[in-house]
């Protein structure tokens, strides 16, 4: 029974494959193939978050603009549009929908890739530059006439303009220069930052003399 039913198979097959009028109808399969192969692992790095976004969308655009290019390059070769072809209706479809692809393309990439890099140029210029306080510590409780020495240090991608610390209400006090711990209350130590773009930030932790 296996050899009439696969000798069946064959002779439909070759009816669509590798007869003149259907060479459109096996390029589009695989160039379907194609894209596939190629986006469905980038796709799925992406779903899962483990994907380089810009490398993925590059790759994905690549991808399709290459099948883009060997459709057309095809249709030039072939000329379905000539009188009699029976592929007219084929190639008229395919083009559209090759224009809507190529638009579809052009406007995922570039219009990504614009958000994305807005995106980080915000981030970068909004953020102000990073403040690490070690001492003295939040919420921790100091005895009167301790000898404690504060410590904090600011940096930014940019560069660092001012890096400032300060008692509340009270005098500047540096990183490496002694706390004045001689009267009992809560104070606030606050560290200010500019960096050489013009973006700021502050850090305060309060902190118990007693």
């Amino acid at each position: 029974m296996r050899g009439p039913v696969m000798i069946d198979a064959a002779m439909v097959v070759s009816t669509f494959v590798g007869q003149p009028g259907h060479r459109l109808i096996e390029f589009g399969i695989f160039a379907a193939a194609l894209a596939l192969i190629i986006l469905v692992p980038y796709v799925i790095d992406l779903l899962k978050g483990t994907a380089t976004v810009g490398l993925a969308r590059a790759t994905m655009a690549n991808a399709i603009v290459v099948v883009i290019a060997l459709t057309v390059a095809l249709l030039v070769i072939e000329k379905p549009f000539k009188a009699g072809d029976p592929n007219q209706g084929l190639a008229r479809l395919v083009i559209v929908a090759l224009t809507t692809t190529l638009a579809s393309v052009v406007a995922f990439y570039f219009g990504g890739k614009i958000a994305t890099d807005a995106a980080a140029q915000a981030a970068t210029t909004t953020a102000g530059p990073a403040i690490t306080i070690t001492t003295p510590t939040e919420g921790v409780t100091y005895k009167v006439g301790d000898n404690v020495v504060a410590n904090y240090s600011c940096t930014s991608p940019t560069g660092t303009a001012t890096c400032t610390g300060r008692i509340v209400g009270g005098v500047d006090v540096a990183s490496g220069a002694a706390l004045p711990l001689g009267t009992a209350g809560e104070y606030v130590f606050e560290v200010t930052a500019v960096d050489t773009s013009g973006a700021s930030n502050f850090v305060r932790v309060k902190y118990i003399v007693a």
